[in-house]
């Protein structure tokens, strides 16, 4: 099982917005290039955690399409960083709505500033080791 991704790897608007959080507030003289080569660790976030309050509210079409999304693979996974969610919040609330219980996230701490990412829940990390619950 993977461990790690490769920043590179991700969908082209996602790993833009995580190279102009990390430029911006954490490292200015960072290019696109060295950022595009870090790795992030996967991490397994629980979705029982997260009461009805801090979902978004989608409609069945629009569970059904984040669900597609989160079909898609490692490129479009929910991002946390310090243990907040930074990137995701439609997809993990479709995951929810469609009674799953945990999900793969990357790992984005050390790379951007949350104070300036405009997080927007906290969730629950657990260890990649343990299996997901389905």
């Amino acid at each position: 099982m993977k461990t790690r991704i490769r920043i590179g790897d991700l969908d082209r608007a996602i790993k833009e917005e995580f190279f102009n959080l990390h430029a911006w507030f954490v490292d200015p003289e960072c290019s696109e290039r060295d950022f595009y080569n870090k790795s992030v660790k996967l991490v397994k976030l629980d979705l029982r955690k997260l009461g009805r309050e801090d979902l978004m509210n989608l409609k069945p079409e629009q569970v059904k399409q984040y669900m597609q999304v989160v079909k898609a693979g490692d490129r479009y996974l929910p991002a946390v960083a310090d243990g907040n969610l930074v990137d995701g919040m439609h997809r993990i609330s479709a995951m929810r709505l469609s009674g799953k219980k945990e999900c793969l996230a990357l790992d984005f701490t050390g790379l951007i500033d949350t104070a300036q990412s405009g997080y927007q829940i906290d969730v629950k990390v657990l260890k990649l080791s343990q299996e997901l619950a389905i």
